[in-house]
């Protein structure tokens, strides 16, 4: 079982991490690395640093609700190591061993390249409702009011 366990987390396409009960990642998968950025030894350590900071009360919260037994679905974004912003859709599970909550797993996908576009097909959705709004106004106001 143990074998399938870790193929699972090592050949999954998204990143895999387990987080302790003080926040502090104990193991990740290479996918993490790719993600962030950061090599597997400069993770180990908080999630915290990771956290954009408008995030950060929030996936706080989502870590503590999954500390009190409960899965949580959200988004995220961290700062990657270059800089740059990564827009993550997190999910956290609690591991409970022998009826004992000992920490977190996590699986976190980028979801960057898909919030841009969604934000590029907002964008043309408005520009494009406007010019609708002027066609509009255009068609029911007679043309000698045009000029």
């Amino acid at each position: 079982m143990q074998k399938r366990l870790s193929s699972l987390v090592e050949q999954n396409s998204d990143a895999v991490f387990e987080v302790d009960q003080n926040g502090k990642f104990v193991s990740i998968n290479d996918i993490a690395t790719d993600i962030t950025g950061y090599s597997k030894e400069e993770l180990i350590g908080t999630f915290e640093r990771l956290v954009n900071d408008g995030k950060l009360i929030e996936s706080k919260q989502y870590f503590q609700n999954t500390l009190q037994g409960h899965s949580m679905e959200y988004e995220t974004s961290i700062y990657h190591n270059d800089g740059h912003s990564t827009q993550l859709f997190v999910n956290n599970i609690p591991i409970i061993v022998d009826e004992v909550l000992v920490g977190v797993y996590g699986i976190a996908k980028d979801i960057t390249e898909e919030k841009i576009l969604q934000n590029e097909i907002r964008e043309k959705m408005k520009k494009s409702m406007h010019f609708g709004q002027i066609q509009l106004f255009l068609y029911f106001v007679p043309i000698y009011m045009v000029k």
